[in-house]
C-alpha cells in the first residue's frame, strides 16, 4: 500500500492508519540525543536495500514505550519496544499490531522506503529485537519479517542495528493515546487509498 510522503515540515512519517501506531505520526526527529540507526531488507529485487542515518529516541513513562526512529528523505524506520519497567538492557518479540495488542516485552516495528513513483509502508509481524542500556547510553538491533499492507505477499527479511542514543524523557517524549501528553495538529491518523506519488 503506497503511503503519503514524509510530512516535510514537521520531519515525521505517516503510516496507515491500520498499524494502529499513532505514535509514529507524532514523533519528530529532533528528540534526545542523536545516535545512529543502521537497515538493511530483502525480498524481491525491488524491495532490496539499505539506510543508514541518524536516530533519536523518546521514553515515554505514562505509556511505557520506547521509541527509536531514523529518518532520511522519504525513506524512514521506528522500532517501538515495552519494557516492562523503565529503559533497561532485555529481548522483546516483535508483534503484528493488526493481530495482537502491544504489551509488556512486546516491539513493533514500521519501515517505509520508496519504491519506484511510490513510498511503500511495511509493518513487522515477527521477529525479535534486543536493548542494551550502559550509563544511560541505549544500542540493540531488531530482525523482523516485514509485511506489505493489503495482504500482499511480498514479505521482507528486515535487520537493523541503533547505538549511541540517549532517550529523551520530556513532555514531548508521548504519543497520542500512549497516556502521555504529546500531542499535535498532525496526529491524527486517517485511513488513505492506495496512490502513486
Amino acid at each position: 500500500m503506497p503511503i503519503p510522503l514524509m510530512d516535510r515540515a514537521h520531519s515525521r512519517i505517516r503510516v496507515p492508519a491500520a498499524l494502529l501506531l499513532a505514535s509514529l505520526a507524532g514523533c519528530t526527529g529532533a528528540a534526545g540525543h542523536e545516535g545512529q540507526i543502521n537497515a538493511s531488507w530483502k525480498g524481491s529485487a525491488k524491495t532490496s536495500g539499505a539506510l543508514k542515518t541518524a536516530a533519536t529516541a523518546n521514553w515515554c513513562a505514562a505509556g511505557h514505550l520506547l521509541e527509536v526512529m531514523g529518518i532520511a528523505g522519504d525513506s524512514g524506520i521506528a522500532v517501538l519496544m515495552y519494557p516492562a519497567d523503565g529503559v533497561k538492557s532485555g529481548t522483546f518479540s516483535v508483534i503484528d499490531p493488526l493481530h495482537e495488542p502491544v504489551h509488556t516485552g512486546a516491539a513493533a516495528v514500521a519501515a517505509r522506503w520508496p519504491d519506484g513513483e511510490q513510498v511503500i509502508g511495511y509493518r513487522g509481524v515477527k521477529g525479535s529485537a534486543t536493548l542494551k542500556v550502559e550509563a544511560g547510553i541505549i544500542s540493540g538491533s531488531v530482525t523482523s519479517t516485514m509485511l506489505r499492507p493489503g495482504g500482499q505477499p511480498d514479505t521482507v527479511t528486515f535487520d537493523a542495528t541503533f547505538s549511541a542514543l540517549e532517550a529523551d524523557s520530556g513532555v514531548g517524549a508521548c504519543p497520542p493515546d500512549s497516556g502521555g501528553k504529546r500531542m499535535h495538529p498532525d496526529s491524527a491518523l486517517t485511513p488513505r487509498q492506495d496512490s502513486a506519488r
